[in-house]
């Protein structure tokens, strides 16, 4: 199970802002549990209904640091094994290719919210 540490908010959320008064990009840091405190009618309800309806999520999470060095490693793999065959491609893949690869490393990892319709459900029930 992956454990997930910040989910990246959409544009549509660009009204809410973190502690410094700017945009929040990340709702940051997430936990197994989470409390939004506010006011009545401050929001809190609107934002987990809209965050709940989104089709899909960017997430930051704990073993993305692991699952990068797995795909660094396999990539630095084909890289040695392109160079000691003096290869440049092999089919459609090229040296240069796999060499530029390792500069566009994942920093969110992208989930369908399909996996959380039974959530979405029963927050939009409680929510009314």
């Amino acid at each position: 199970m992956i454990k997930i540490n910040a989910i990246k908010l959409p544009d549509a959320f660009d009204i809410y802002k973190n502690t410094n008064g700017e945009k929040a990009e990340f709702l940051e840091p997430v936990s197994k549990i989470n409390i939004f405190v506010g006011s009545n009618n401050s929001g809190k309800s609107r934002f987990m209904r809209h965050l709940s309806m989104q089709a899909d999520f960017e997430i930051k999470a704990e073993e993305l640091e692991t699952l990068n060095s797995i795909v660094l490693g396999k990539i630095n793999d084909l890289i040695e094994t392109f160079d000691s065959y003096g290869l440049l491609d092999a089919g459609n893949i090229s040296l240069e290719a796999l060499k530029n690869a390792r500069l566009f490393l994942a920093n969110t990892l992208n989930t369908n919210s399909d996996k959380y319709e039974e959530l979405r459900n029963s927050f939009t029930r409680w929510s009314k």
